[in-house]
């Protein structure tokens, strides 16, 4: 045996000097990869809808209708291919400043006075509203998901996805599609009738 060629790798165990696998994916293309990124605020709101008499919303609200705050934690994913020259799918300062811009007049502040929320600022909203600052961004051709958690009990996830107005309310994958910007839902639209007081 040659003194320069090093000894085989034992079996289960890759050779140190075996070379990486090509970051290209070895001529099928370049791997599809999510990368998540984590971020903490704080903030305040009192569940209510506007459009409800205020015993109607409290009713639907229960405890949550009285103000309260909570630690929320944002992640947010992208995906796509990872690029050949930087190695990455999104650059992670270029992540963590549009999620920072994001939820910058959200962290310590009362929901209650985002106009975008249009006073009803349930977890589910909020994920909803952050997708769509984000996917009018930088992001908006990588952004793959919003998950946000309220408390560890609790959190919403969002993936762009928009019921289809013409299927009633339908709940199945097939009533949904991938959709872009702000979720602007008016809270008029509730039907109060439909709350009972108890």
């Amino acid at each position: 045996m040659d003194p320069s060629t090093p000894p085989p790798a034992s079996p289960g165990r890759a050779s140190a000097a075996a070379p990486a696998p090509p970051a290209g994916g070895g001529g099928r293309g370049a791997p599809v990869v999510t990368l998540t990124r984590r971020l903490t605020f704080a903030a305040a709101h009192a569940l209510a809808n506007p459009a409800l008499p205020p015993a109607a919303s409290a009713a639907l609200y229960g405890r949550c209708s009285a103000l309260h705050g909570h630690n929320y934690t944002l992640w947010v994913s992208v995906r796509g291919p990872i690029d050949p020259v930087s190695g990455m799918v999104v650059g992670a300062a270029a992540l963590k400043a549009a999620m920072a811009a994001a939820v910058a007049d959200l962290d310590h502040a009362d929901l209650g006075n985002i106009p975008d929320l249009g006073g009803v600022s349930t977890v589910e909203r909020v994920a909803v509203l952050l997708w769509g600052r984000l996917a009018g961004g930088e992001l908006g051709g990588v952004l793959d998901q919003v998950e946000l958690a309220e408390t560890e009990n609790i959190r919403a996830v969002y993936r762009g996805e928009v019921q289809d107005p013409r299927c009633g309310h339908g709940l199945g994958s097939e009533h949904f599609g991938r959709g872009r910007g702000v979720f602007a839902a008016d809270p008029r639209r509730w039907d109060a009738s439909a709350v009972r007081v108890v």
